[in-house]
């Protein structure tokens, strides 16, 4: 089953039609409502909570080598792996994540450099996406999402992960090239200033509010297998009759 693509992001202070000719919330409402219905066919992006952890680590822990040096900037082993999705899910962290059939198949990343999120602060930007699941815009819509969720926190440096030697995330970077300026070393990303609006804020929540209904919907599915297959080992479903 093909992966959709994700829905458009309204970006800086451009509005579509939609808004010119609707109320705010109505257009917002009914482009999450033809989103949601792709999605549900489909495979979705939304924001990762804590009931996600372990789905977030199985996913890193599938990358091939090649794509968690890519993530990470080094060749990392499953401890490593383990010992960082345990240091995840703190205040100072947002992670988005694609979810395909119930299994999480690429995150984006936004952490902040300190202890929190700061005004004129700095964060870090990371981006990983299984092989069978790229190039179909899952990174594009990311970058949108984070790029959004800096902006509403007012963060001045934006450090995309290992874009010296990943060509992928360079490719990437240069289409947000309206949103990010980039010094010499092409690492390092300066978000253009402008402070959050109306429309940035309540698209954020949305797009918050519709992902955690869903990643609690996928939660209570997860407990209720959980409890069936307590119930019914697979050696009891399987076993046959002589």
């Amino acid at each position: 089953m093909s992966a959709i693509r994700p829905q458009k992001v309204v970006e800086g202070n451009k509005e579509s039609s939609a808004f010119r000719e609707k109320g705010l919330m109505e257009a917002f409402q009914e482009d999450w409502v033809k989103t949601m219905m792709k999605a549900l066919a489909e495979g979705t992006i939304r924001r990762l909570w804590a009931c996600d952890m372990s789905h977030f680590r199985d996913h890193l822990l599938r990358l091939d080598p090649d794509s968690r040096f890519e993530r990470f900037g080094a060749f990392t082993d499953d401890t490593q792996i383990n010992h960082y999705v345990d240091s995840c899910y703190g205040p100072d962290e947002i992670i988005y994540g694609y979810v395909v059939d119930g299994e999480v198949r690429g995150a984006g990343e936004l952490r902040a450099m300190g202890a929190s999120f700061l005004p004129e602060g700095a964060a870090e930007a990371a981006f990983s996406v299984e092989q069978g699941w790229r190039r179909q815009g899952v990174g594009t819509n990311f970058m949108k999402r984070i790029v959004l969720a800096a902006r509403n926190r007012r963060i001045h440096t934006l450090y995309l992960s290992c874009l010296a030697h990943n060509s992928k995330m360079v490719g990437l970077a240069r289409k947000f090239a309206t949103e990010l300026t980039f010094e010499t070393d092409e690492v390092t990303g300066k978000l253009i200033a402008r402070t959050p609006s109306t429309t940035s804020l309540i698209e954020e929540l949305i797009d918050n509010s519709v992902g955690f209904t869903e990643a609690m919907f996928d939660f209570q599915k997860r407990i209720l297998t959980a409890a069936e297959e307590a119930r019914h080992p697979s050696s009891e479903r399987h076993s046959v009759t002589v």
